[in-house]
């Protein structure tokens, strides 16, 4: 999920810098850091599940100026809800995009949304066989 999460970053804004994990140094601006803190796994019935992603989606602009580093954000954050309304291409693999929240703090655009998609649950049974040890003990 994460990766085509990347993808439809990159083809939205161009070829900014994606970043799945905390960046302790060297940070390149413009960029966009994921963050996924807590996925749920809810049983519905008929065999049916729902997973749940919790994503932190951080952006990080480029500009040192605060007035133009606001408009980035201004910027991104118009345009986000827009190009993640679902994850992925249509199909078994997408992900419904909701509980969409963004704020800034700091000079970083602090995104939170829900990605969810509903999976099948299939029961695994476990069998028990039993081990037929056939061992010959030789003594020379």
């Amino acid at each position: 999920m994460i990766a085509k999460l990347i993808k439809q970053l990159k083809d939205a804004f161009g070829d900014l810098t994606v970043y799945d994990a905390p960046v302790r140094q060297g940070l390149r601006t413009p960029s966009f850091q994921i963050l996924t803190p807590r996925l749920d796994h809810v049983r519905l019935m008929g065999g049916i599940g729902e997973l749940n992603y919790l994503i932190n989606l951080n952006f990080f602009p480029e500009s040192d100026s605060p007035a133009k580093s606001y408009d980035e954000m201004r910027a991104i954050r118009t345009a986000l809800p827009f190009y993640l309304r679902y994850i992925g291409d249509e199909g078994e693999e997408t992900y419904h995009v909701d509980r969409f929240e963004s704020v800034i703090v700091d000079d970083v655009l602090v995104t939170t949304f829900s990605a969810r998609k509903q999976v099948r649950i299939e029961e695994i049974e476990v069998l028990m066989e039993s081990l037929d040890y056939n061992i010959e003990m030789k003594e020379d």
